[in-house]
C-alpha cells in the first residue's frame, strides 16, 4: 500500500489512475483507496484454567462431563452445531461448524493467527472472517483487493524475485505494487517556487506552534494547480496478490493491539473479547464473547456487539436446526455488519465543499502525530485533485504534517530529491529500496 501511495505523490505515470480509485469512508470521515482491518482478542480467564475454551460451534456436554475431559483445544473443532442453510442476511450457507477458519483470502490472516482466533471464538471469529472475506471479493474494502495483476508483470510475488523501479529514481520494489519499470522521472510540479512560513489553518494555530492563519487568499506561493503530472513510467496494477483486507494482529491488551494494528496498516480494529469461567460444580465452561469496533486513527470505540454465551447459542442452534430456521449466530452477526457496511464500505466521493473537509478532515488530520505520513500526504493530495483543498492549503497541509523543510523540499526540489524524500517512508525491501517505513523521519516533527 505505501508503494502506491508513494507513486501518487511522486506522480507516477499509474498515479491517476490510482487517484480514480479512491473512495470515501462514512464510518471514518476520510477518502481511502483500500481498507483494512485488524483482528485482535482479549481473553480473560481464571489464572489456573487450562481446559477448552468451548467457543460457540464447540458444543459440550450440559451434564459437564465433556468440560472435564478438556484439553489445550488446539486444531479445529469435531462436531459443531450442524450445518444452516443460510444466514438471514443472504451471506450464503455455512455449513457445519468452523473446524479452523484457515487463513484468510490474499494475506497475512493466514496461520497461526486464524487458529488461536478458531481456538478462543469458534464459529463467530469464522463467520466473521468469511464474511469479510466476502465483502473483499465484492470489492466493498477497495478494488485493489482484487485487481488481477497484469499479464506482464515482472515482478516476483510476496517479496521474491527481481524487477522493480529500475531507473534512478524509481520507488518500485519486488513484490510490491506501484512504481514502474524505469522509475519516475515525472513528479510534481509547482511553478512559482516559494515559499511562505507554515502559517496555521483559519481559527487557530498549526500544532507544534506554527504562527498565524490564512488571510483571505495569501497563497504560501505559486499556483500549485498544476498538480503531479509528468512523463511516468509502467504503472503499478499488480497489487491484488500482495494485499490483505484483514490482518490478524494477536492476542493481548487493548493498547498493545491497537498499536500492533497501526503497525500493519489497520484502520478498523475489530477486537474479540473473550471472558471464559468454569464452574467448580459441573465443570461447565461458559465462554462470553464480544465484539468491539475501533477507530485505530483516533483510538475511540464505534460499536459494540453485545456478549454471546455459548451455552444459549448451544441450546438455540439446536432449536433452529431441528426447525428449519435460520441460526441465530449468523443473526447476531447480522447485526454487526448492518453497522459496517454502513460506516466501512467504500462509496463514491460525494461531493464536499474545501470549508467542509478542513473543518473535518483536515484540521483532525494535521492534529494527529503520523509515524509515517504517507497515508496522510495522499489522502490530501486525493482531496487537492477533487477541488477539495484550496491551493492556498496544501502546501500548509503538507508543513503540518511532514515539517516545513521536508514540505519545502517536496514542493520547490527537483524530482530526485522528492524521490529521495518519499524513499524514507517506504518499507525496506529485498534490494534494500525504501528506508524502513515506520522510521521516518516525522517522528520528531510535531
Amino acid at each position: 500500500m505505501k508503494f502506491l501511495q508513494a507513486a501518487v505523490l511522486i506522480g507516477d505515470e499509474g498515479a491517476e489512475k490510482t487517484l480514480e480509485q479512491f473512495r470515501w469512508v462514512n464510518g471514518l470521515k476520510q477518502p481511502a483507496l483500500a481498507l483494512r482491518f485488524g483482528v485482535g482478542i482479549t481473553v480473560i480467564a481464571p489464572p489456573k484454567f487450562k481446559g477448552k475454551y468451548f467457543p460457540i460451534g464447540e458444543d459440550q456436554k450440559m451434564d459437564g462431563s465433556q468440560a472435564r475431559r478438556g484439553g489445550d483445544g488446539d486444531g479445529g473443532f469435531p462436531g459443531g452445531a450442524g450445518g444452516f442453510p443460510g444466514g438471514a442476511g443472504g451471506e450464503g450457507g455455512f455449513p457445519g461448524g468452523a473446524g479452523g477458519a484457515g487463513g484468510f483470502p490474499g494475506g497475512d490472516a493466514g496461520g497461526g493467527g486464524n487458529a488461536e482466533l478458531t481456538k478462543l471464538t469458534g464459529d463467530l471469529g469464522s463467520t466473521v472472517l468469511e464474511r469479510l472475506a466476502m465483502r473483499t471479493e465484492r470489492n466493498y474494502y477497495g478494488e485493489l483487493y482484487t485487481a488481477a495483476p497484469p499479464a506482464n508483470n515482472r515482478r516476483g510475488g510476496g517479496g521474491g524475485g527481481g524487477g522493480g523501479g529500475g531507473g534512478p529514481g524509481g520507488i518500485g520494489a519486488p513484490g510490491d505494487p506501484g512504481g514502474g519499470e524505469g522509475g519516475i522521472p515525472g513528479g510534481f510540479s509547482a511553478p512559482g517556487g516559494g515559499g511562505g512560513a507554515p502559517g496555521g489553518f483559519p481559527g487557530g494555530g498549526a500544532p507544534g506552534g506554527a504562527p498565524g492563519g490564512f488571510p483571505g487568499g495569501g497563497a504560501p506561493g505559486g499556483d500549485i494547480s498544476t498538480g503531479f503530472g509528468g512523463p511516468g513510467s509502467g504503472g503499478g496494477s499488480g497489487r491484488g496478490s500482495s494485499l490483505s483486507s484483514v490482518v490478524v494482529v494477536g492476542k493481548g491488551e487493548l493498547k498493545q493491539l491497537m498499536r500492533s494494528a497501526k503497525e500493519k496498516g489497520a484502520d478498523v480494529l475489530v477486537l474479540f473479547n473473550v471472558r471464559v469461567t468454569e464452574s467448580s460444580r459441573t465443570g461447565l465452561v461458559t465462554n462470553n464473547t464480544s465484539i468491539e469496533l475501533y477507530n485505530i486513527a483516533t483510538g475511540s470505540k464505534v460499536f459494540s456487539l453485545a456478549p454471546l454465551n455459548n451455552m444459549r447459542m448451544q441450546k438455540d442452534r439446536q432449536v433452529a436446526e431441528k426447525g428449519g430456521m435460520d441460526d441465530p449466530l449468523q443473526k447476531a452477526v447480522d447485526k454487526l455488519f448492518q453497522f459496517t457496511d454502513l460506516s466501512f464500505k467504500l462509496i463514491p466521493m460525494p461531493q464536499k465543499s474545501s470549508e467542509e473537509i478542513l473543518e473535518t478532515f483536515i484540521r483532525p488530520l494535521v492534529a494527529r502525530e503520523h509515524e509515517n505520513p504517507l497515508a496522510a500526504l495522499t489522502q490530501i493530495r486525493y482531496l487537492h485533485s477533487k477541488g477539495m483543498v484550496k491551493n492556498e492549503h496544501l502546501r500548509i497541509a503538507f508543513q503540518q504534517v511532514i515539517g516545513v523543510e521536508l514540505a519545502s523540499k517536496f514542493f520547490d526540489g527537483d524530482s530526485k530529491a522528492r524521490t529521495e524524500m518519499v524513499q524514507a517512508w517506504l518499507p525496506r525491501t529485498t534490494n534494500q529500496r525504501g528506508g524502513g517505513g515506520n522510521t521516518a523521519p516525522t517522528r520528531d516533527f510535531r
